[in-house]
């Protein structure tokens, strides 16, 4: 009874390996094992694994495996590495990871043959990070990967297209002593090309022979199509030589991509010669043939024996590329063949080549020249259902198309996206028209379609229509957006009216429409040009509302704020903004050009006069340190700026301790500007008293500077709340007389545009 067990044991596993048997025939057997009807060892279940696996039939395999498990049989690496195989042949990634797992919690080293298995599992699987996170597993267990191994990874980097990958792992093949054989070598060249490196396909081509590896068809084939792809066509036709030299005969593929190369190179005549020839070897032309002899008519202005060729395709049904496409319909044009080239469209629809916005448009507009008024609505809708944005030109056909038929709903909804579409492509003259029609059939424009046509009007320099569309949509008590204030603030800076475009920023922030970056862009350079005296208070709140925004301020916005800052001369500020936004050392400008004799003349002597005070031991005033910085910045000696910087905060702090305040002394770089407003009212808050310029060396100020100033000993009263100094340029004020400034001044401007800093750089 044991021998006939067995007998019929064997005749299952020969059933197994039989061709012609099915899964349905050895299901029976299958479920005898279920029942213990039949002798099942270690043994057994491994002639099993192995002819199911080899037939392909991983439910059976993975089945008999579970069977095995709840027998009580401890499978070993052997078993492992079978039921691993199927998995991968059946592509079940999930399963030979989770079997590589079973392998660590029983204890059973996974061998390289698992780590092959697996690698190929999720290769297959299309989950190449994990095949090469099992490489890398493979690599810390230190174990020797094999060819095999190498040939997994390699794959999976060709279906990752990652190029890099591949050329990494097949140099650590080489270093390791490995000896690459056809398959690794051919999956590294398909790898790149796969990832568009076709150079570097290429190259590795070249590489083979020197490292004993000889091409075979396929290899061949993948660098002709490298060459094919950039139009290399001498590389193709030395590449074919080299096929015919290593005793291979080039098939009808290998001919195709040497014509589609010479095609796309711009060897025509020869593209032409090869084609011609095919039929002589008694070859049948595929589409790359068809698309490198079709290439080459266009070239050489035969478009008749182009458009020929492209009639041959179609009665083929092959699917052309979408360039051949529409190069064929622009050819069709070319000669006036409207009922041909919507047939040409037809065949592309048919063949489900991926059409882009411009042929369905090309398409729309061959519907208009035929009359064929209810196809081109009907690509329309097609064009919209694919997210594709038509043009001008299509909407112009399809407007027309819903006049002729009166459909005065359709109409409702395709002049406003004709609006937009005609603005984004800069036609300013049709945009107009439109809006125009749109009046005189009192269709009311949405608030996107003004902002699109004044944005237009922007872009094109025509701030006259520009200005009476934003005028009619606020007629219309319509609320413009984003888009339609930045453009109206744009064209009044254009205009030079630079309050009129801080107006239109005032408005919008009170009528709640949100800024973008170029909102506040054009409103900084409005603030640098406009030259008033609170206006380098409003750019360091611009500055602070796009940080609020988490906006990024470009480098053009920091330049703009600097700028108004040194209109007002206020340099402290103006060179902690360069600072932060890291720009180029900031220079103080002087009546005479920079690079002027006198220039440098009165910068050395403003330096003299500086340092003859330092060398007397008599402290320089704000101004004095403002003038040196500036002038020590403007010959590019950032040393010592930083020197001065530092004294002149020292300074500062010096001031307020020995004039007893109690408040802490607030840092320069927290600075709170003070509106103008303020000045005038004569509040000193913060703020360093700016006297005339240094003149030349031995003037009356150098004189001033020359006696000193004497130490900042006196002051007001205790009780009078301030810490205020005698002379008329105080440094501070104490914290609490500071804070009573601020609130009166928002209590008197309550009006006044200002964003609530977030961070308060001065």
């Amino acid at each position: 009874q044991g021998q006939s067990k067995a007998a019929r044991l064997n005749f299952l596993v020969a059933r197994v390996k039989d061709r012609r048997s099915r899964p349905q025939e050895v299901e029976s057997y299958i479920q005898d094992i279920r029942n213990n009807q039949l002798p099942a060892g270690l043994a057994d279940y491994h002639k099993l694994l192995k002819a199911l696996t080899e037939r392909g039939w991983v439910d059976s395999a993975l089945e008999i495996f579970g069977i095995m498990k709840k027998d009580d049989l401890q499978p070993d690496v052997i078993t492992y590495n079978m039921v691993m195989a199927a998995c991968s042949q059946g592509r079940r990634w999930a399963a030979a990871l989770e079997f590589l797992q079973q392998m660590q919690h029983e204890k059973v080293n996974p061998s390289v043959v698992t780590y092959n298995a697996a690698i190929s599992a999720c290769e297959k699987g299309k989950q190449w990070p994990l095949a090469l996170d099992l490489f890398n597993d493979l690599q810390e267990r230190i174990i020797d990967p094999t060819v095999v191994t190498y040939g997994a990874v390699l794959n999976a980097c060709r279906r990752g297209q990652q190029w890099k990958i591949a050329l990494e792992v097949n140099g650590d093949m080489t270093n390791r002593g490995k000896r690459g054989n056809l398959i690794t070598w051919t999956t590294a060249i398909h790898a790149c090309y796969a990832s568009g490196q076709t150079l570097l396909a290429l190259q590795l081509g070249g590489e083979m022979k020197a490292h004993q590896v000889q091409p075979d068809e396929k290899t061949y084939d993948l660098l002709l199509g490298a060459a094919a792809s950039k139009g290399y066509w001498k590389r193709a036709i030395t590449l074919l030589r080299k096929m015919k030299k290593d005793e291979l005969d080039p098939d009808i593929r290998a001919y195709g991509f040497v014509i589609s190369a010479c095609g796309k190179g711009g060897e025509c005549n020869l593209a032409k010669d090869l084609f011609d020839k095919l039929y002589d070897k008694c070859m049948d032309p595929n589409i790359a043939a068809f698309e490198g002899a079709i290439n080459a008519n266009l070239r050489t202005d035969n478009a008749q024996a182009a458009l020929d060729l492209v009639d041959r395709v179609m009665r083929r049904q092959m699917a052309l590329s979408l360039p051949i496409c529409s190069a064929a319909m622009s050819a069709c044009s070319d000669l006036k063949q409207w009922d041909r080239k919507l047939h040409l469209f037809d065949h592309m629809q048919t063949a489900r080549v991926a059409v882009d916005s411009k042929i369905y448009c090309d398409a729309i507009q061959t519907c208009g020249i035929l009359q064929q008024d209810e196809r081109a609505l009907q690509l329309l809708n097609q064009m919209r259902s694919e997210d594709l944005e038509p043009n001008n030109a299509a909407y112009t056909v399809a407007i027309h198309a819903c006049t002729e038929r009166g459909d005065s709903r359709k109409l409702e909804q395709l002049y406003p996206d004709a609006v937009v579409a005609c603005a984004r492509a800069g036609d300013v003259n049709q945009t107009l028209g439109l809006l125009d029609d749109m009046n005189a059939q009192r269709l009311i424009p949405s608030v996107c379609t003004y902002s699109a046509a004044i944005v237009a009007c922007e872009a094109s320099l025509l701030p006259g229509p520009a200005e009476q569309l934003f005028s009619r949509l606020r007629t219309q008590r319509l609320q413009p957006d984003t888009d339609a204030y930045t453009a109206m603030m744009k064209v009044r800076s254009s205009l030079q009216q630079w309050g009129d475009a801080m107006e239109l920023m005032t408005e919008m922030l009170t009528n709640s429409v949100e800024p973008n970056e170029g909102t506040f862009s054009t409103a900084l350079t409005a603030c640098a040009a406009a030259g008033t005296s609170s206006d380098w208070e409003t750019a360091l709140q611009l500055l602070v509302g796009m940080e609020q925004r988490e906006m990024e301020p470009t480098v053009r916005d920091h330049e703009a704020v600097v700028a108004a800052c040194t209109s007002h001369e206020k340099w402290d500020i103006a060179i902690d903004v360069q600072r932060c936004a890291n720009l180029e050392g900031l220079k103080q400008p002087v009546m005479d050009s920079a690079d002027s004799p006198s220039s440098m003349r009165q910068t050395q002597w403003t330096i003299e006069a500086f340092e003859e005070l330092m060398d007397s031991g008599v402290t320089p005033n704000a101004d004095a340190f403002r003038e040196a910085i500036a002038s020590y910045l403007a010959l590019g000696q950032h040393g010592r700026v930083r020197e001065l910087r530092a004294m002149l905060r020292d300074c500062a702090l010096n001031d307020q301790t020995n004039n007893g305040g109690g408040e802490d002394p607030a840092p320069l770089r927290n600075h709170i500007p003070v509106s103008s407003r303020d000045r005038r009212s004569g509040s000193t808050a913060n703020q360093f008293p700016r006297q005339q310029r240094l003149p030349a060396h031995g003037g009356r100020r150098s004189r001033h500077l020359a006696h000193g100033r004497p130490a900042r000993t006196r002051r007001t009263p205790a009780d009078s709340g301030s810490t205020k100094d005698a002379s008329s340029d105080d440094w501070h004020q104490d914290g609490s007389a500071q804070q009573q400034e601020e609130e009166e001044h928002k209590e008197e401007s309550p009006s006044k545009f200002r964003f609530a800093p977030r961070v308060t750089y001065f």
